[in-house]
């Protein structure tokens, strides 16, 4: 239920039905994209420092070699760095990508896009950022020089990780449909796809930018991935689930029940052949 309205049971059963229907409504029917001036696809100058957020930052100390520690709410889950000045952060259970300046070690604001962003990633110039909307089965664009909602693309299935090629000219997303597509960073055009094994949790590219590894947690496989030609060169089969996946938290909302189902699907599937995918 938090997921879904971002409140707290508490504070439902205090606001009544016609207030939890609004924010339902909100949450699952996010505001337009704003329309994108033709100057905004330029390489993005270094933006002023962002205004301070006085609430749960904790601004860096002169000569201070620890790192800082900053509270927020909503269950973070991605990151993307630009250069050193900004960072995106998504928000699960807020539906809102938090923005950090890094020049002041506060929070300076957030951009609303959807039920459970989880992934993000900027573009070569840094103008551009996207993000995966996992439970509205979209890429959200955002123009990270005025941190706006710009483009809504619609894909098959969950997304969850996705990467922009070497060269800029294809974003790889994976989605819940044990699919790999990958899409057109100016359009969201379909550039290819491949069937996987199974759903992919994390992709990597490799250091010459023509290959893609795609690991497929319930099919105990690393894939290769030709990107040129959307063809698998080599797969490497691992066996069952992979150990680190089952102990760690990895779905977006991180539940217990998560952990225990992948342990027992790891011991179902060492005795039955036939369970060796998800249940």
């Amino acid at each position: 239920m938090r997921r879904v309205t971002g409140h707290r049971w508490k504070e439902i059963r205090r606001a009544g039905t016609p207030e939890v229907v609004r924010w339902f409504q909100y949450r699952t029917h996010p505001p337009r994209p704003t329309q994108q001036p033709v100057a905004s696809h330029a390489r993005v100058r270094t933006p002023h420092p962002l205004p301070a957020l006085p609430a749960g930052a904790l601004p860096p100390v002169p000569g201070q070699s620890q790192p800082s520690r900053l509270a927020l709410p909503g269950r973070p889950y991605g990151i993307a760095v630009r250069g050193r000045d900004l960072a995106y952060i998504t928000r699960g259970q807020a539906a809102l990508v938090e923005r950090l300046d890094l020049t002041t070690g506060r929070f300076a604001g957030s951009t609303y896009v959807g039920c459970t962003p989880s992934c993000v990633t900027f573009d070569q110039s840094g103008s551009r950022a996207y993000v995966t909307i996992h439970y509205l089965d979209e890429i959200a664009v955002i123009d990270a020089t005025r941190h706006a909602l710009i483009k809504r693309w619609r894909v098959a299935g969950d997304p969850l990780p996705l990467l922009l090629s070497h060269s800029g000219h294809a974003l790889f997303v994976t989605t819940n449909q044990d699919r790999l597509f990958g899409l057109s960073p100016l359009t969201g055009r379909v550039l290819g796809w491949i069937q996987l094994p199974a759903t992919s949790h994390h992709l990597a590219l490799h250091p010459a930018g023509d290959r893609l590894y795609v690991a497929t947690r319930a099919g105990g496989s690393v894939l290769e991935v030709d990107i040129a030609r959307y063809r698998v060169l080599r797969s490497f089969s691992l066996g069952g689930w992979m150990a680190q996946r089952c102990t760690r938290r990895t779905n977006t909302t991180g539940s217990t029940s998560w952990r225990w189902r992948a342990a027992r699907a790891l011991r179902e599937s060492r005795t039955s052949p036939a369970r060796s995918r998800w249940p």
